[in-house]
């Protein structure tokens, strides 16, 4: 895919999701706590998906544990030098190294860091039993077909194969594309031929992109507040009164109350009396939650005006046999007001003029409090 291409696809929602191969992690000289590797762990944050493949994970725990042994090795040699070059006491060698690399063997520290890293970064794996087609993978190698190349040996490039087969099905299964990172030229080529794949040389151009993505996104949202404020939409105010009305089953009224008998409680109606977003300096105060194929999701707080009404069942313990007796039913009117978060949906920004599709309400839980009850005799 052309950068181009690959930049238009990042900034209208299509790709929604970065992997990053081992190549670029050997790059990076496997610094899972510094440089652009620990910017991995603000993806979450940005609403991006970071996903490997099982196959890559495998290969970056096995280079770490490479790295990690070869590591120790330096370090015994480095402080045996400096017992007999630097007068070293060999207690203080032996203490100097258990402080450094403690009791762990070189693989459980590589499987220790490396699962500490994907944690921070909230990454999914990505399982080859559940992605891997493997009547493709058969085709690819014996057709020579990419990441298969004919001028190398074609068996070392088995985990290349897997990992971008279960990547390819897996974003296939969540409709999203994925950012493949990769400086893998076999990688590459396969990318070219599958469209949910597409590869990028440099992961800070990658990253660069993604936050470019964000900034494009806010901007969407500024613009979408700045035409509610000029009232682009003359119908908004009654448009979410008239949603919030139609949507307070999504809300979870539960009845409290105080009573000197025993009651059973319920809602029985709940009329919105009107509605107005949270605003700052009449601009409505807007946060971007989503954005796929050029649809814009927003989320906002909507102060509620409601009345609401219980209904009670009233009852007392009979002193002879024990049994509760009902003694009559009540009702209770309340006046509330309440925030609650309600999410809109725009599309079609070609002009600057999106179009308000959908307004929801965020499924929430709400205490009412009637206060003191009890039974209404007369009725």
């Amino acid at each position: 895919m052309h950068p181009d291409d690959i930049r238009a696809s990042i900034l209208d929602g299509t790709i929604r999701a970065i992997s990053v191969d081992t190549c670029i992690f050997d790059a990076a000289n496997l610094r899972l706590e510094h440089g652009q590797l620990k910017q991995l762990e603000s993806l979450a944050a940005s609403g991006f998906r970071l996903v490997f493949s099982e196959m890559t994970v495998k290969e970056i725990r096995g280079h770490l544990a490479k790295k990690t042994e070869e590591a120790r090795s330096s370090l015994q040699k480095g402080l045996a030098d400096s017992v007999n070059h630097w007068a070293l006491p060999e207690e203080k060698k032996n203490q100097l190294l258990k402080d450094v690399v403690g009791d762990a063997d070189f693989n459980g520290a590589a499987t220790t860091r490396l699962s500490t890293f994907l944690q921070r970064c909230k990454a999914e794996i990505v399982g080859a039993r559940e992605h891997l087609d493997v009547d493709k993978l058969i085709s690819s190698y014996f057709d020579q077909k990419a990441p298969f190349e004919s001028t190398k040996d074609k068996k070392s490039e088995f985990p290349d194969a897997i990992a971008l087969l279960s990547l390819g099905s897996w974003a296939n299964q969540e409709r999203t594309s994925i950012l493949f990172v990769t400086k893998d030229k076999g990688c590459t080529s396969y990318c070219e031929t599958d469209g949910r794949l597409a590869a990028i040389d440099d992961l800070g151009a990658a990253l660069t992109l993604v936050q470019e993505r964000n900034d494009h996104t806010r901007k969407l949202t500024d613009l979408v507040a700045r035409r509610i404020e000029q009232g682009a939409y003359p119908e908004f105010a009654e448009q979410l009164t008239r949603r919030i009305s139609d949507s307070l089953h999504d809300i979870d009224f539960r009845p409290e109350a105080t009573s000197a008998f025993y009651f059973d409680a319920e809602m029985d109606g709940e009329h919105v009396v009107d509605a107005k977003f949270e605003s700052k300096n009449g601009i409505p105060v807007l946060n971007p939650v989503g954005y796929v194929d050029d649809e814009l999701t927003v989320q906002g707080n909507v102060a509620v005006n409601l009345e609401v009404v219980g209904v009670f069942s009233f009852s007392v313990r009979d002193g002879i046999d024990r049994d509760m007796v009902r003694i009559g039913r009540g009702r209770a009117a309340r006046k509330l007001r309440l925030n609650i978060e309600v999410l809109y949906t725009f599309e079609d920004f070609a002009n600057d003029e999106p179009e308000l599709v959908e307004i929801e309400l965020v499924p929430t839980s709400i205490d009412v409090n009637f206060g003191e009850v009890g039974p209404d005799y007369e009725s």
